[in-house]
């Protein structure tokens, strides 16, 4: 390209050397050529430029990336699931997969790879991409931290029976995108570990309590009471009328000091003649019942204090109106966060 270039530059000296030797007549044709050689050496030389320019290193900045890299990581894995979704329905018949079945699914997953990775590898599937055996239901991916052209992101993965995976995924920005380079397992999949461990506290002064909800920010507060207490509920209702809320989880007074909470709950809030059965439980430091029904909310209702009943007896109740819709299965990854919540409850006495 740079001969081509000198060339043409030496074309235009020619040039104004023959136009000096002819006669003034011409001066009008030889200006309309020159002009002409001009055009065609700007043109040269921008194509030039921009062959040059299109050759330069591929990494780019942060700020031209159209994807955030959490976005990516969420995309890469829960496509990756969608490819298993589809051979995973031949496994379960227990019978024969197809041949076109498992090389749909080997093309799938190596697309994916090419796609979203710069990883070499000829198992993937074996490797801490998953940090597991089998295949989450859930993937949720905290928001990266991008430092110059890499980032790292936390990603999470929920599984049905049993705890969740934590996989820091790291991430170079090329050519305009973020690609997973490296992925290091945390935390494996076990029903030993205690998943709650980086959740956030909430911790209430006034009725002296303390529990604890996920930190990715799908449970988030909705309101502290006044008189102590706090109802939980999940992100995309915290904007609704509370009369519209179907998932709540209410922490709140509900019998005075030294008062034992099964007389708090039959001689509060049960009807008369009150005949509901009771359950007696223990919740870390705190001790109480948990009603059973007939006709008072048979799931996930409290009435609580602490061992010594140094304080007043508190109810926990998570309102859940699929109950009443017979909908609680479709909605029951959401309903088992809030039980886990549940679960974290402890009186600060």
């Amino acid at each position: 390209m740079e001969k081509k270039y000198c060339k043409v530059l030496n074309l235009i000296k020619m040039y104004f050397n023959f136009a000096q030797h002819k006669q003034k007549g011409n001066t009008v044709i030889f200006l309309l050529i020159g002009v002409l050689i001009l055009v065609v050496a700007a043109g040269g030389a921008y194509y030039f430029g921009k062959s040059q320019k299109s050759q330069n290193p591929t990494l780019t900045s942060k700020e031209e990336s159209a994807v955030a890299p959490e976005e990516v990581v969420k995309t890469f894995y829960n496509t990756w699931l969608g490819c298993e979704k589809e051979f995973t329905k031949y496994t379960l018949q227990m019978g024969p997969v197809p041949q076109e079945a498992s090389q749909q699914r080997e093309d799938c997953i190596k697309k994916l790879m090419t796609d979203y990775t710069v990883i070499q590898t000829e198992h993937p599937g074996d490797s801490t991409m998953w940090c597991a055996q089998d295949f989450p239901s859930k993937v949720d991916v905290d928001k990266a931290i991008i430092t110059g052209n890499t980032a790292t992101a936390l990603s999470h993965h929920m599984f049905e029976y049993s705890g969740d995976n934590q996989i820091k995924v790291t991430l170079t920005l090329i050519n305009n995108a973020w690609k997973i380079s490296d992925t290091t397992c945390l935390r494996s999949n076990s029903s030993s570990f205690d998943e709650t461990a980086n959740w956030s506290t909430y911790k209430d002064t006034k009725l002296k309590f303390s529990l604890k909800y996920p930190s990715n920010g799908n449970i988030v507060i909705l309101r502290s009471l006044a008189e102590g207490g706090v109802e939980l509920v999940r992100k995309e209702e915290k904007d609704k009328d509370i009369a519209d809320i179907q998932l709540k989880l209410s922490v709140y007074y509900r019998g005075e000091t030294g008062l034992d909470p099964e007389r708090a709950f039959r001689e509060g809030e049960c009807s008369k003649p009150c005949d509901e059965k009771t359950e007696k439980v223990n919740i870390n430091n705190a001790v109480g019942i948990t009603t059973l029904g007939p006709n008072y909310p048979g799931k996930d209702n409290y009435y609580l204090t602490d061992q010594n009943q140094k304080g007043p007896v508190l109810r926990l109740f998570l309102s859940n109106i699929y109950d009443f819709q017979g909908q609680s299965a479709l909605h029951a990854e959401d309903i088992a966060i809030f039980r886990k919540i549940i679960q974290t409850f402890k009186f600060e006495r």
